[in-house]
């Protein structure tokens, strides 16, 4: 059984369209067993990303500065909107910070999962990281975190990658997530801090208090019909790799990389 809307064009009006996708999103919402393997679900929806990825990838490689190869209509019309969006990023994002302050967050990591997942739990334990991610540990090592490992005479164990487990998330699907090595993902979490002010102070995007307004419009819509939302399927999942690269600084790029995990492991094969 999937719970899926019917052709717009076959309903006398809007509002008989809206009365039917409301009814049918309640009941996808729901987290109800109506015989799918949601878990199944939720690795084929990782490995179609994964392509998409590959695909994008390979379409926009082609632009990047060590591959450059312009050969169709249009090319230059690409690379002066890469160009534009580019020195856009630049100004907004400023030069890399020059400190790196590891933070918690309450979610699961490499070595840290089920109910052992609080900042105590984390100190506690062997932290992981990722090669890329070795020349930024000396922000971690000046923590008390840091000492606290030092103390017990222990040290970081290097892992391969991430990885990937489910959540629930719909009647028809799990969500995809990943558990990431915690050293890592604490200098993720202050990076996000400064990309999350170059965003308000470049563009006015505020990713902290933003939901505000969204609710309060969103209020209004629904009141007067005077907004719509679209939600993109897998939007985190797809943003590639390329387009990243393209788009950013060389510097922070190659930040981002260092940080992100190599490999991801599902269901126990890397």
């Amino acid at each position: 059984l999937k719970l899926r809307l019917g052709d717009p064009s076959t309903y006398p009006d809007s509002e008989a369209f809206f009365k039917d996708a409301l009814v049918t999103e309640f009941l996808r919402k729901l987290d109800i067993d109506i015989g799918l393997d949601k878990e199944k679900v939720a690795v084929e929806s990782f490995w179609a990303s994964e392509h998409q990825c590959f695909k994008t990838n390979r379409r926009l490689s082609r632009y990047l500065p060590t591959s450059l190869d312009l050969l169709e209509i249009g090319d230059l019309a690409v690379m002066r909107f890469i160009d534009a969006w580019r020195k856009e990023l630049k100004l907004a994002l400023r030069p890399l910070p020059t400190h790196l302050v590891p933070r918690f967050s309450g979610g699961a990591t490499y070595a840290d999962s089920g109910a052992l997942t609080t900042t105590p739990d984390k100190m506690s334990s062997q932290p992981t990281s990722y090669h890329g991610t070795i020349d930024l540990h000396p922000f971690f090592w000046e923590t008390s975190w840091g000492a606290n490992v030092l103390a017990r005479q222990s040290s970081p164990r290097t892992v391969r990658g991430n990885i990937f487990f489910t959540v629930p998330k719909d009647s028809e699907k799990y969500r995809g997530c990943a558990k990431e090595a915690s050293i890592p993902v604490s200098l993720q979490l202050d990076v996000a801090r400064t990309l999350r002010a170059g965003l308000l102070r470049g563009f006015g995007i505020d990713l902290i208090n933003g939901w505000k307004i969204h609710r309060e419009m969103a209020r209004v819509a629904s009141v007067d019909n005077t907004f719509s939302t679209i939600d993109l399927s897998n939007a985190s999942d797809t943003v590639a790799r390329v387009l990243v690269e393209l788009l950013l600084p060389k510097e922070w790029f190659t930040l981002l990389t260092s940080l992100r995990a190599p490999m991801t492991r599902v269901k126990g094969k890397w």
